[in-house]
């Protein structure tokens, strides 16, 4: 009968009520052939009685739950139809997605809870903040508080079993009569998170829906469980919001890390999947442990983890704990709220899309069954918190507590961060800190930090701060968060580090996960330091970001007799604003060096609008006030375009390049990683704000004419361009800007004399690196050289010179070299900021300072002769402190005729005289891997024909956060046709 009632439904429809269609042939479809261990059929909850008027998943999706995957529609029904119809639900929308599709989440719990939601709310925020209440109110609170638990399934949108397990716990909740539910109501606020990607979800199941046929396959590698490029584990921009908790860039983030802020839950759950061939995972997790996570988490990881595999073991179902899942990044979902103050707990259920994949024990693993694992690791996770209620509610205000004491971990750092002129930049990090629940103060005046350390680690004695200064304290309710977040070099446990090496060495693999650094001032690029001591008296609580001044923009009347506008371009809106303005018909010049006008200097970079330049389009005033309001920004009016004295350049001169409309084409699909062709979209779409055009990577008949700008990105593997490369060539000779980052950026490097460009990887000019050398020594020279007068203008020949090259410390032989770089290539940071000094001629670099931090995780590494510009190269010189007891001076050793000693390679190129180089600045990186990267190109950029060819080594637009190397990108895609290239005159 089992099979039989199965055998319906694999031949019913996927497209109306039931699950699956098997769409009419001419003399009728054949029913599936038998499969056996596909009717799995154990009920959910045996035994439970339910409310009659309740309507059950069944009747409200019009298929039997866990049949098949539901959609974000289908669910929403679900949960409206329960909210209107049980005292116990109150249904909550928190954000839109990109889509529009409404996330919500389920506040469940006994109707006398219920009544008192707002005051559980406030109690539970009291507790959160012990300033606000003494020991023996908060022990009161302890007591007498519900736990709460926040159960969010499915971020990743194709792991589809956690969704509807939501549905199967929201019902059992909502509508069940049994004792032991309405007691867990009664001790416990459950809110159900049900599906926390709706976009990927949805465009996952059409994939699926598409590749369904009337037979069904139960191979992991069909297309019907694997989906296709972009697949659905990503939201509309392709980003993965399981990393973007501390990041706060996209609206389903930022509207769900505000409603947990409401709520301060005790327990977080976070459904996923894994790969189809696996089993369950959940926590705890193994080491690496961020050193910020609260200890007593991993006692209550084993509590949990003990119930739960108690659970596991009367199914008989297969599970483990640890093994590949660390807990070092804190921006993913479990592991960001367990810096809140909850109990994070991760779930990975093997992966099944439709009906049931083949297991190699000879089993098949059916869908249904994977809803079932989820849905009982969710009650009996609910169990334990209300089992352990009040021991847990204890730990929680007793760790809050030590968090705001002045004896605390915490209890003295302040990180100070200094604005300067970029005010969009500033801005961006004030509204993440406030979005994280972070109190954030502002100095009104100048102060000094007794000793502060700064983000390249260095030690300054009474550093002098502005007024203005953004100050967070890390004493306070959200201290391990805000530590997590900020804290500029945490490191791993010696143990572990020495376990990864070695696990490099034997396996040629990482033990961690994720990046290893995430800094977000350094993502930001913010001068940034911290200090041990108390915020400053004379500051300010910021309770909103500054808008600005888009009140200006909005009221400036024109400027008069103005002969152009001026926008700063040290603020990254400037760029945005070229980008628009173009778009609206507006031409835009740039300044390439810093300018003054009327008595105000500006940054290089700086836009300048000239009435002459569009003098033939009556509305372009307008348009200007328009576009510069929308982002809040005011033009400067000037009179005179006469720049002063020798420093400031005249408007009419060189220095003012009339840019050029860019008009941008992405490629996408085929090879390059989704995410990073998401993340370009995202930075042009999002924050530009200007048009793009997504174009296949096969796209051998489209015109690329159209497109004076082309952006690879990222590719997964080998060349991503295969035959397109030589319409690409032609393209660019035409007078096209080609951008490339990483592998895509390195496939062009290939090909010998017939490569694109002159740019090559370290591995190619092993055998020959003296020219590159040469090239850091003139860099350098060419920032720093000094003069002798005398030798200059003397009458007589020179006798003797002296050469950079001269002292060098020589390099091993080619095959050594070799041998060492196959060596170190194993030792490769996978994601770690590290200082890069740019070039302050180039235009590449507006917007930048003399310090950019770069998130480096990738193998590509740029080196350039001088064929290619290297407007940013890793590393930073610094002089090296004399040291006092050194009798060996300069002068000592002239004296007596002492040969001075060679100059020591940092990496392959050598240290200027008395300098060495700063270059990791967080995160794990290896000698062996900061030996190879030192003194390369972060990017290349070189003339191609009529074009040019802008090549980044690592993601410059990672994961939408990393807004001081985006700004070198979008410099690239605004300025490039106009700064880089030769364009046609057009005639009239």
């Amino acid at each position: 009968m089992k099979l039989r009632r199965l055998r319906s439904l694999v031949c019913a429809a996927a497209l109306g009520a039931s699950p699956f269609v098997a769409h009419a042939q001419p003399f009728g479809a054949p029913p599936p052939t038998p499969i056996e261990g596909m009717a799995y059929d154990a009920p959910f909850f045996p035994g439970a009685n339910y409310d009659a008027r309740i309507p059950t998943p069944d009747a409200l999706l019009g298929w039997p739950l866990g049949s098949k995957a539901a959609t974000h529609a289908e669910i929403e029904r679900c949960v409206q139809a329960w909210a209107e119809a049980s005292d116990r639900a109150t249904l909550v929308e928190y954000a839109r997605s990109y889509e529009g599709r409404a996330l919500y989440y389920m506040v469940i719990t006994s109707p006398a809870n219920h009544a008192r939601l707002d005051a559980i709310k406030a109690d539970t925020a009291r507790l959160a903040d012990p300033r606000q209440v003494s020991v023996a109110e908060a022990d009161r609170l302890v007591d007498s508080l519900p736990a709460v638990a926040w159960m969010a399934y499915s971020i990743h949108g194709d792991e589809m079993s956690g969704a509807d397990a939501a549905l199967g716990v929201a019902y059992h909740l909502v509508a069940s009569t049994d004792d032991d539910v309405r007691a867990m109501l009664d001790e416990t606020v459950v809110i159900i998170d049900p599906l926390m990607n709706p976009d990927g979800r949805d465009r996952f199941i059409q994939q699926v829906v598409e590749h369904r046929g009337a037979m069904p396959t139960v191979d992991d590698q069909s297309v019907t469980h694997t989906g296709y490029w972009p697949r659905g584990r990503t939201n509309h921009y392709m980003f993965d919001l399981n990393r973007d908790w501390i990041l706060g860039v996209h609206p389903e983030t930022r509207g769900r890390i505000r409603a947990v802020d409401e709520w301060n839950p005790l327990l977080f759950v976070d459904a996923h999947e894994m790969g189809a061939q696996d089993t369950y995972l959940f926590s705890p997790s193994r080491e690496p442990v961020n050193i910020h996570l609260p200890e007593s988490r991993k006692r209550w990881w084993g509590v949990f983890a003990k119930d739960q595999a108690g659970a596991f073991d009367r199914f008989g179902w297969l599970y483990y704990t640890g093994e590949w899942n660390e807990e070092w990044y804190p921006g993913y979902s479990s592991s960001w709220a367990g810096f809140r103050g909850a109990l994070g707990i991760l779930y990975e259920q093997a992966r099944v899309a439709d009906w049931g994949v083949a297991r190699p024990e000879g089993t098949i693993l059916t869908y249904r069954e994977t809803v079932h694992h989820q849905i009982v690791s969710s009650m009996v996770n609910l169990e334990s918190l209300r089992a352990n209620r009040t021991e847990m509610l204890r730990d929680y205000a007793a760790e809050r507590r030590r968090a705001v004491s002045a004896d605390g971990p915490y209890g003295s750092k302040v990180f100070a961060v200094v604005p300067g002129a970029n005010a969009a930049r500033a801005a961006a990090f004030v509204d993440l800190m406030l979005l994280q629940g972070f109190e954030v103060y502002t100095s009104d005046e100048a102060f000094t930090a007794p000793t502060a350390r700064d983000r390249l680690g260095r030690t300054h004695e009474s550093r002098e701060l502005p007024a203005g200064t953004i100050l967070i304290p890390n004493r306070q309710p959200e201290a391990h968060l805000i530590a997590a977040m900020l804290d500029f070099d945490p490191r791993f446990r010696d143990e572990f580090l020495e376990s990864e090496r070695r696990e490099l060495l034997r396996f040629n693999q990482s033990r961690l996960y994720d990046t290893t650094s995430w800094n977000i001032t350094m993502y930001h690029d913010l001068e940034a330091y911290v200090f041990e001591g108390a915020t400053p008296r004379m500051s300010r609580r910021t309770e909103a970001v500054m808008s600005g001044d888009g009140a200006a923009a909005r009221s400036d009347s024109g400027g008069g007799g103005a002969v152009a506008w001026v926008i700063d371009g040290a603020d990254d809106r400037s760029v945005a604003i070229a980008g628009r303005l173009m778009e609206r018909g507006v031409r835009v010049r740039v300044g390439n060096k810093p300018i003054m006008f009327d008595g105000r200097e500006f940054a290089r970079g700086s836009l300048v609008v000239a009435a002459i330049d569009n003098g033939r389009a009556p509305e372009w005033r307008a348009i200007l006030r328009e576009v510069c309001a929308e982002r809040g920004v005011a033009p400067t009016p000037v009179g005179s375009g006469l720049g002063k004295g020798e420093d400031f350049p005249d408007m009419g001169g060189e220095h003012f390049p009339l840019l050029t409309r860019p008009r941008i084409a992405v490629l996408t699909r085929g090879r390059f990683s989704p995410n990073n062709v998401g993340e370009i979209w995202h930075a042009i779409d999002q924050r530009l704000g200007v048009r793009a055009t997504l174009l296949s990577s096969d796209f051998g008949l489209a015109d690329l004419r159209r497109y004076n700008v082309l952006v690879v990105p990222e590719s997964w593997r080998g060349d991503a361009l295969g035959e397109q490369r030589s319409a690409i060539r032609d393209w660019v000779r035409q007078g096209g800007t080609l951008i490339a980052f990483g592998r895509s950026a390195a496939a062009l490097t290939r090909g010998g004399d017939d490569a694109l460009v002159r740019t090559r990887t370290l591995e190619d000019v092993l055998d020959d690196l003296g020219p590159h050398q040469l090239q850091v020594m003139r860099e350098w020279a060419g920032r720093t050289a000094s003069i002798d007068a005398d030798s200059v203008w003397s009458h007589l020949a020179p006798g003797a010179l002296e050469f950079p090259w001269e002292r060098v410390a020589p390099l091993p032989d080619k095959d050594e070299r070799k041998r060492r770089d196959e060596w170190q290539r194993v030792f490769m940071p996978q994601g770690a900021f590290l200082a890069a000094r740019t070039d302050d001629r180039h235009w590449l670099t507006f917007g930048c300072a003399d310090a950019l931090p770069v998130m480096y995780a990738d193998d590509t590494i740029l080196m350039t002769d001088g064929a290619a510009e290297a407007p940013i190269r890793f590393g930073v010189w610094e002089p090296i402190e004399p040291n006092e007891n050194d009798a060996d001076t300069d002068e000592h050793n002239k004296d007596t005729n002492v040969e001075k000693p060679a100059r020591p390679l940092l990496g392959w190129a050598p240290a200027p005289e008395g300098h060495t180089l700063r270059l990791r600045m967080s995160g794990l990186l290896w000698p062996e891997a900061a030996h190879r990267i030192a003194n390369s190109a972060y990017v290349t950029r070189e003339r191609v024909g009529a074009g040019q060819v802008i090549l980044f080594a690592s993601n410059p637009v990672f994961r939408g956060a990393a807004l001081g190397t985006e700004r070198v990108f979008t410099n690239a895609l605004i300025y490039g046709p106009g700064m880089g290239t030769r364009q046609p005159l057009t005639l009239p």
